[in-house]
């Protein structure tokens, strides 16, 4: 994967030092500069002296956006997060413009995100010398132990502005703070996300006092932060902590603090332990309610018995010798109950997280199980496929309620190529969606039992799938999981391709929709695992020699040889292998694709076949990279026409890829960053207000 930084200045009225900061980023780094005037009395376009900073935005290399009025902090890396997302960077440097950080730092974070490039990188500032502030030390301290108390994790500088974000993690996310506190909240909500916070110490120069321009205001400011805080605490509380044994924790001690006899003040002191111990507090809420009828009789009865055990009080004893025997009772039953309810509710979490982490990607196996998709193959063999299209309006509801990750994935995929849908507009959309795609699978198995052709296909581009093969040489198909590309392609058979065609594709262990249709797959298709191994590599270079047809998916990467890449207006990974194998066997490739139309006829697409060839003279990454980025410009094409046939049911803008052992992938940037050109848009000139305006974020 190639790593494209952009280095981003956020800047409000630091005319003194701006131009020296712009220049020293483009004298020491290779990255293009996002300037983001923030509304600065004086606009920074008038502040910019250097020649070096002129010819690089004469270049385009430096970019200046400024908004008419001062927004904050925040609302600026707000604005270059969206507007970097859509040039395909893939991660986003912020600096000061008050000439704190030093250019020269820079590569330090690129050099950590090279390996870990889903990771979010701070430059620890080292706070050396008598100019540091004292309220610099002190509020890095206070702010690093909310850090730590919010998320567990230790971060030594959490008030550090030089950063280096990745865009891909964060470009779904939906900020709720415009000002100095966005930088907390991103931190916070990424390493909530589970994304790994990594720390490089940076060397940082501090003005003498009466030098140095600051715009944090002292009230406003911290009352911000305060605010955020309280709210990240309560969420931390309330939402966070789900591990099993933080889950069985706040559960335990949630049962035992319900069983005491302070019943009207639990849920008080459910938050005092909650804050204190860093519990869950729905956990705890859940726990303490074993104290509400019908069990709180059979609790009050055994806490006053087994309280008598130790304190043997007579019935005249008064009030405070039995209230004293009720507490002590209670605290012991309430510990039994508490470890048995805590061991329950582990074993549960633990069955829930591993059935979450088995979904939280793309996985292939069916819904439905055997008894229902089973049912549906009766219904086609027997009644025909109209029977089997009417039982989808019973089927598609259910799929709807039942399928969160579809349903998130698709809501994802509309909100970027419809956004002008409603919420409840886009589920109807949604629901119409899972019935084409209920329409295409029932499709693909009816046929698999005819003995006769029962769709009528319309080829374009025919011969550019037909002539090639006429030479003898082999050729790649590359494809999608958009339409019914399979389908409409094994009925190629009937235009002149007669033999047989190779489909790279995954096969996911247990049962799915293609051990359910393994049997039915006649004809020219044969299906080859895609899982990195010698039967299959070997298979398909063999195939290509004998001059066959080879069929590859190019949107759903598993591995590492993949690139981030503007799809819809965000990041997307997409898969390289198709065109890696095209140059290393010089075999021609064509984009294909498949799309059910009215009725019961299929549309075929064939694009001119072309051989990739790798140049000398650039990068062989950064040639993969605009050869994959071709098709998924024709993907993009395809889907404002076919728009709900588009078959990638997760979040496909925010799942990270696999790899092979289904860890996240490690890929990082193979392609040396100097060599890397700027954007096209940059290149070509592009005036930065006449189609970007910064919004009211």
């Amino acid at each position: 994967m190639i790593l494209r930084v952009c280095v981003v200045i956020p800047t409000y009225n630091n005319t003194q030092t701006i131009s020296d900061v712009v220049k020293d980023v483009v004298l020491k780094t290779p990255f293009p500069v996002l300037i983001v005037d923030d509304g600065s009395d004086r606009p920074v376009g008038d502040c910019l002296y250097s020649w070096d900073v002129k010819q690089a935005m004469e270049s385009g290399r430096v970019r200046l956006v400024r908004f008419p009025k001062n927004r904050g902090k925040g609302a600026a890396l707000r604005f270059a997060i969206q507007d970097l997302v859509g040039q395909g960077f893939t991660h986003m440097l912020t600096m000061d413009g008050d000439g704190q950080h030093l250019a020269a730092e820079i590569q330090k974070l690129v050099e950590i995100a090279r390996d870990h490039p889903w990771d979010l990188i701070i430059g620890n500032r080292k706070f050396r010398g008598d100019t540091v502030p004292s309220a610099s030390k002190f509020g890095r301290k206070f702010s690093n132990f909310w850090v730590a108390y919010q998320t567990g994790a230790k971060v030594r500088d959490s008030q550090s502005g030089f950063r280096l974000y990745p865009l891909f993690t964060i470009q779904n996310f939906s900020f709720f703070t415009r000002k100095f506190d966005f930088e907390i909240e991103v931190l916070i909500r990424l390493i909530w996300k589970g994304i790994q916070v990594r720390e490089t110490e940076i060397e940082v120069i501090y003005q003498k006092p009466g030098e140095r321009v600051s715009h944090f205001h002292k009230f406003w400011d911290n009352f911000r932060l305060s605010v955020l805080n309280t709210g990240l605490v309560t969420a931390t509380l309330l939402k966070s902590r789900r591990s099993p044994a933080q889950l069985a924790a706040g559960v335990g001690v949630g049962v035992m603090i319900g069983c005491t006899p302070f019943f009207g003040l639990h849920t008080l002191i459910v938050a005092g332990v909650c804050f204190l111990l860093r519990l869950n507090g729905l956990a705890m809420l859940l726990g303490s309610q074993i104290s509400i009828p019908p069990l709180a009789p059979f609790v009050i009865l055994g806490s006053i018995y087994v309280g008598n055990q130790w304190l043997n009080v007579k019935l005249m004893d008064g009030l405070v010798p039995h209230f004293y025997q009720w507490l002590t009772g209670s605290l012991v039953v309430g510990a039994g109950l508490g470890i048995v309810a805590a061991v329950i509710t582990y074993i549960a979490a633990v069955l829930a997280q591993n059935k979450r982490s088995k979904q939280s990607n793309w996985t292939g196996r069916a819904r439905g199980g055997r008894f229902g998709n089973g049912f549906l193959l009766v219904v086609l063999r027997t009644l025909g496929l109209r029977a089997g299209y009417f039982c989808l309006y019973f089927i598609i509801p259910y799929f709807y309620l039942f399928a969160p990750q579809g349903r998130r994935g698709l809501n994802e995929y509309y909100r970027l190529l419809m956004p002008e849908l409603g919420f409840w507009r886009r589920q109807g959309q949604i629901m119409r969606h899972f019935f084409r795609y209920g329409q295409v699978l029932m499709d693909r198995v009816y046929q698999g039992y005819a003995t006769k052709l029962l769709f009528e296909v319309r080829a374009d581009g025919r011969e550019n799938i037909l002539d090639p093969l006429k030479d003898g040489g082999g050729l790649i198909l590359l494809g999608g999981h958009l339409g019914g590309w399979d389908l409409s392609s094994s009925l190629l058979s009937i235009t002149g391709l007669s033999d047989k065609m190779y489909r790279i594709e995954h096969k996911p262990a247990g049962y799915s929709y293609h051990s359910m249709t393994e049997n039915l797959r006649k004809g020219m298709v044969t299906s080859v695992d895609s899982k990195p191994n010698q039967d299959a590599i070997f298979t398909i270079h063999q195939s290509l020699q004998l001059g066959k047809c080879v069929a590859l998916m190019g949107d759903r990467p598993i591995g590492d040889r993949f690139e981030l890449i503007s799809f819809l207006g965000k990041l997307a990974p997409f898969d390289v292998t198709a065109f890696r194998l095209a140059a290393a066997t010089r075999s021609p490739l064509t984009f294909t694709f498949g799309f059910k139309g009215k009725g019961n006829e299929y549309e075929f697409f064939a694009r001119p076949p072309k051989l990739y060839q790798y140049s000398p003279q650039l990068p062989r990454e950064l040639q993969l990279y605009a050869w994959t980025e071709s098709f998924v410009r024709e993907v993009e094409r395809f889907l404002k026409i076919y728009p709900e046939q588009w078959f990638n049911f997760y979040s496909f803008w925010s799942s990270v890829p696999t790899a092979p052992d289904g860890s996240p992938s490690k890929a990082a940037g193979h392609c040396l960053l100097e060599e890397l050109p700027i954007p096209s848009q940059w290149e070509s000139g592009w005036a930065p207000d006449a189609n970007l305006k910064p919004r009211d974020l």
